[in-house]
């Protein structure tokens, strides 16, 4: 069969506004004896024998209700309909294939069976398994209010593959989550100095940091994390959990001097310049302001005029968080230094 051979659709029922009987599902003496039909018998012995030998014809009332009931469901079927679970069904059928879908109650998605005469509806309130798991399933799932109470997933909570938890923690918690082969990325917007481990009943879970949108993964028993930390945190350098980009490392420099910061706040100024033998020292104006202070000063002695004297000793103290003071023990000569000043 090809795609081109795709028959009419049914738009509506066989007899839909015809005269009809209700077929009744189980046969009877009265009902065998009376030529009414059912879906148990079809049509009984009755009114396939002669009428000269008290046979009785067939019920065209009978007739136009087999074909609607048969034909309304093909119309619904057409229409792209599906069957939740029923419990009389299933008790009927003796319990659900294995590889049925049925939409869920909301309808919003599907769970597919997966044993075989299954009659366990597919939906827990305690996400207990009942060997039925999410085929798919539009839209999240927010749990809200959380406070210092564990909350377990119900099935159709869970069959979302997003879940959103807020409240304000005053303990840790964890959530509970069916013991399915599925993965979630789970939005943890809590606040609270507490810890919200995802976890399944029996097995073991992982923790999802406030403020983060993880990932996790359950292989039927465990959640675990699939990817590290470092993929859910912010790229940036606001707060001291972002990774840094390169706004992180602010930078400027001249032809004598320059300064880079690190994400951490620290900052780094380096330069060279001149200091004579004798004088007060030379005061070195940084080319950017330290936010709190200035840490350390590193000199190196560079030896522009070739002296022969021995390296002079240099000395810096930070006058303030602008600026700095190098100074020489010796008393004549002008000498050159490179220097580096961190700070905050």
């Amino acid at each position: 069969m090809n795609s081109s051979d795709i028959p009419s659709r049914i738009t509506k029922a066989f007899g839909v506004n015809g005269l009809k009987n209700t077929i009744p599902v189980d046969s009877s003496t009265t009902t065998d004896n009376n030529g009414v039909a059912t879906f148990n018998n079809g049509f009984p012995p009755i009114t396939m024998q002669p009428l000269s030998a008290g046979g009785i014809p067939p019920s065209g009332k009978d007739m136009n209700g087999v074909l609607f009931s048969v034909s309304a469901q093909q119309q619904w079927l057409n229409a792209g309909g599906a069957f939740p679970y029923s419990a009389d069904f299933a008790t009927a059928i003796g319990g659900y294939p294995k590889g049925a879908v049925v939409p869920n109650s909301a309808l919003t998605g599907n769970w597919i069976n997966l044993n075989e005469g299954n009659a366990t509806s597919p939906e827990s309130s305690t996400g207990a398994t009942t060997g039925w798991v999410p085929l798919d399933s539009y839209g999240s799932t927010t749990i809200s209010g959380l406070t210092n109470s564990s909350q377990t997933l119900t099935s159709v909570q869970a069959s979302k593959d997003r879940i959103v938890l807020t409240g304000t923690l005053t303990s840790n918690i964890n959530i509970i989550f069916p013991a399915w082969v599925k993965g979630w990325v789970v939005s943890n917007r809590c606040t609270g100095n507490f810890t919200v481990i995802c976890k399944t009943a029996s097995g073991s879970g992982v923790s999802v940091e406030q403020g983060n949108s993880n990932y996790i993964y359950c292989d039927g028993t465990n959640i675990t994390a699939d990817f590290g930390s470092a993929a859910y945190r912010t790229v940036g350098s606001t707060n001291s959990t972002d990774i840094p980009d390169m706004n992180g490392f602010a930078s400027s420099v001249s032809t004598s001097s320059g300064y880079y910061t690190l994400p951490s706040g620290i900052i780094v100024q380096t330069g060279y310049s001149f200091v004579n033998g004798g004088s007060a020292g030379v005061t070195i104006t940084l080319p950017t302001p330290f936010v709190t202070a200035g840490l350390s000063i590193q000199l190196t002695y560079r030896n522009d005029h070739q002296e022969t004297i021995n390296a002079p000793v240099l000395m810096g103290n930070f006058n303030n968080k602008t600026s700095f003071t190098v100074f020489t023990n010796q008393s004549a000569g002008e000498y050159g230094f490179y220097w580096t000043a961190t700070g905050r």
